[in-house]
Formats: C-alpha cells, structure tokens, sequence
C-alpha cells in the first residue's frame, strides 16, 4: 500500500459509500472489544506488568489510528448526504446517536454530484 493510500484513510473532505462507513465502525468497535478483552485479562495473567503495558499500546495505537480514520469516514459519510462533517457532533447526544448510525449505515446518500464531490465508488476501505 503506497503512503496517499494510506493517508486518504484520514482525509475529511469528499464523500464515502455506506460500505466504507461500515467496515471504518467495525474496525474501530473490533479494536474496543479486543482492548476491552485485553484490559479484563489484565488481573488473571502471569505477569500483569506487561500485559498492561500490552493493553496501553494497543489503546494508543486505537487513539492514534482507528479514531481519526472513523471520525474521517463518519465526516464523508455525512458528506454524502449533504451535510458538513459537523453533523456527527449528533452522535454524541444520549439516543439519537443510535439513530444517527442507523442513518449513516442504511441510507442511501444523495444521487449524483453534490457540494461535496461526485457520488462516491462503491468499493472496500481497503
């Protein structure tokens, strides 16, 4: 994978298909659930110095990579209806956000080009 690649993971403007909305949430709950494994275990390892040193890089690496990329698929995705990346700001609000993710997940973005870009391609994030 050459660097722009990589980099457009972390590129707020344009748009994202629903696809690429979902697999950025999955990877990001994948990595809470396996940080979350990682940090109950902590008590009923052999050695709990390193398996929390374990934990704490792998929770810094999800603060340093898997956060920006959602936060950039979650701003796309809103561009794809025609709002500004600030919209997602509505995931933070107690039950709408579980609304707010449906929305973002199942519906369809607007058809054709838009303030925002063309319609984006339907392919995988990676």
């Amino acid at each position: 994978m050459n660097a722009s690649r990589f980099l457009s993971h972390y590129s707020f403007e344009g748009r994202a298909s629903r696809i690429d909305c979902i697999a950025a949430h999955l990877l990001f709950w994948l990595h809470a659930l396996f940080a979350y494994g990682l940090w109950t275990g902590i008590p009923y390892s052999d050695n709990p110095t390193v398996a929390l040193v374990i934990t704490v890089v792998w929770i810094g690496f999800g603060l340093g990579f898997c956060i920006p990329v959602l936060l950039a698929y979650t701003c796309r995705r809103c561009h794809d209806f025609g709002r500004t990346g600030w919209t997602q700001l509505l995931g933070l609000i107690p039950y709408i956000n579980g609304v707010f993710l449906l929305v973002l997940v199942l519906l369809p973005g607007s058809k054709g080009d838009n303030r925002f870009g063309p319609v984006p391609p339907r392919t995988w994030i990676f």
